[in-house]
């Protein structure tokens, strides 16, 4: 596969040998699919970092009932993580009930335990089940070291809120202002009872620490962009589109894709021919449209596996999404990409500083701006300083300080 080429530069850049004496043995807890077109990829970069720096790597997948297949990726077994047995946890209770009561919301604590024994850090990755809180307390006589990843719940459901109600779905949104209530007290038992957390972006950090009682340990563990293998993919997409949409069949993604198709798309088509591509996993029209009939000029490309080309045959990358957490790759992609961007404020926001990207929200100014971007799209480049400073947090480099700066912050932790 050529995704973990990359891998043998982290052993370049680290020497070419074994650096970390004595070896740490890592175990991540993560639950869902690991795939290198999905949100998970951060979780196979981390994994991928640690082995080529000498660490032991061991992934521990939650499974519910009913889940016949939880999808890894090839890069798994390619970079020589040892599968743990899965950790099996209830079917997904809703956010308001599955949190007060931490242990019943896991089944297999005992299994979590002699995961925290064979381990010295356990990374619990984006998981929502609430009992693997108990590895904590388990690793904490043990010596382990052990940090949560992931997007922070409480900007998840407080965006969620936001969006809904800018949609007139009052009722909707008071439950996920709940929601929000749940989360950013379930992200308080976390900063308590964790050694660490770590998180995508500095928006994140920000809404978890407004939870936070005390100041806690989050750190930034940037979702990393390639920049140079975006750059050097030189295959084109089977024709130049005008707009162009990448994601997966994540719930803000398919929300943002409804709204654009429903709402700004058909004035677009009235004022130019115009095409949009959709690129993704799981992306098509009747899981967007729920059954309705493919609009005119979109055209559903399905999982595409190599995007460099795909972005720049684009005169504009659309970002239609208005809630959620961490920081969307899609964006560090199209900038990576150097991509004539259109996003909403939420998506700009997850960028932190610098405030150099604006985000717009709101149909008749997208109808605008995608026209007036078919035109010129010269207006929708983002300022060269701007991206050199996103890229710098968000590319290699970045991505493999934040990476040494966790593991030194575990061996900190292993001495005490």
């Amino acid at each position: 596969m050529a995704w973990i080429a990359h891998f043998s530069s982290w052993r370049d850049l680290l020497g070419g040998t074994t650096v970390m004496e004595p070896r740490l043995r890592v175990t991540f807890i993560y639950e869902g699919p690991l795939a290198c077109d999905h949100g998970s990829k951060r979780i196979l970069e981390q994994m991928g970092w640690l082995v080529a720096a000498g660490c032991d790597v061991s992934l521990a997948p939650v499974w519910r009932p009913g889940d016949e297949k939880v999808e890894l990726s090839d890069a798994v077994d390619r970079l020589g993580i040892s599968l743990l047995d899965p950790v099996r946890g209830r079917r997904r209770l809703r956010l308001t009930r599955a949190y007060p009561n931490v242990r019943d919301n896991c089944t297999n604590v005992p299994h979590l335990a002699q995961v925290a024994l064979a381990s010295d850090w356990v990374v619990v990755g984006n998981t929502s089940l609430a009992g693997s809180i108990a590895v904590a307390a388990t690793a904490r006589s043990n010596k382990a070291v052990v940090s949560w990843d992931g997007d922070s719940l409480s900007r998840w459901y407080g965006t969620y809120s936001r969006w809904l109600r800018s949609s007139n779905e009052y009722g909707r949104a008071l439950r996920r202002r709940v929601g929000a209530i749940s989360a950013a007290k379930f992200e308080r038992r976390l900063t308590n009872q964790y050694h660490f957390l770590t998180v995508p972006g500095p928006a994140d950090i920000e809404a978890i620490q407004l939870s936070a009682r005390r100041r806690s340990l989050v750190l930034l563990i940037p979702n990393v962009v390639r920049t140079a293998r975006l750059q050097d993919d030189q295959r084109l997409a089977p024709q130049s589109t005008d707009a162009l949409f990448v994601g997966s069949s994540y719930g803000p993604n398919i929300d943002g894709l409804r709204w654009l198709l429903e709402t700004v798309w058909p004035e677009v088509r009235r004022r130019r021919p115009a095409q949009l591509t959709i690129a993704g996993r799981g992306l098509d029209c009747a899981e967007i449209l729920l059954g309705g009939s493919p609009p005119k000029g979109v055209n559903f490309l399905g999982r595409v596996a190599e995007l460099g080309g795909l972005y720049r045959s684009a005169k504009v990358v659309v970002i239609p999404v208005f809630y959620g957490g961490g920081v969307p790759n899609k964006v560090l992609e199209a900038l990576a990409c150097d991509s004539p961007l259109i996003l909403t404020s939420y998506a700009a926001e997850a960028l932190g500083e610098p405030q150099g990207i604006v985000g717009i929200d709101g149909a008749s100014a997208w109808i605008e701006a995608i026209v007036a971007g078919f035109d010129d799209p010269s207006r929708n480049y983002v300022d060269r300083a701007v991206r050199k400073e996103i890229l710098t947090v968000h590319g290699e480099e970045g991505f493999d300080r934040a990476m040494a700066r966790a593991v030194d912050l575990v061996r900190a932790l292993r001495s005490r």
